[in-house]
């Protein structure tokens, strides 16, 4: 069964083969063969990016970053998963003001699963976005416009 699934997205065989997927996860039940490991973390994951998906609805938000700290806390995501749930909370921390906050967050976020696609990019968007910090600046000013004096 494992082997007529595999042809199919991992994430996709889980929602759309429950059934098939819960008989192998079953069989497999000490994870000898690690069927029940594979599918249990691809139906982990997919948990984690509907979460994901449902947080971002909120926008930058406190709420939104209570959202993450309680994915990380209930989900216990772990490798990709946990990368994204890291990018999600890092970027939110750093857009809610806290850019060093957002920065370590980030820098977990890539320790978590370093060979992942995603670690790519977001090596090359800390050296670029946080140099400033890196440089021992703080962030930048924010601009307020003077106001015209009469």
């Amino acid at each position: 069964m494992d082997q007529a699934i595999a042809v199919v997205d991992a994430e996709l065989a889980v929602s759309r083969y429950a059934g098939e997927v819960a008989e192998i996860t079953k069989l497999d039940g000490e994870n000898k063969a690690g069927l029940k490991g594979k599918y249990e973390g691809v139906a982990k994951a997919a948990e984690v990016r509907k979460a994901i998906s449902g947080i971002r609805r909120l926008g930058p938000t406190a709420e939104a970053l209570a959202k993450f700290e309680e994915v990380l806390t209930t989900l216990k995501p772990e490798g990709e998963a946990l990368q994204e749930v890291l990018v999600g909370k890092g970027l939110l921390t750093a857009q809610l003001g806290d850019r060093t906050a957002g920065k370590a967050i980030l820098e977990q976020a890539l320790a978590a699963a370093p060979n992942s696609r995603m670690a790519r990019s977001l090596s090359a968007f800390l050296a670029e976005r946080f140099k400033d910090l890196e440089e021992g600046k703080d962030a930048p000013a924010k601009t307020e416009k003077a106001d015209p004096k009469p």
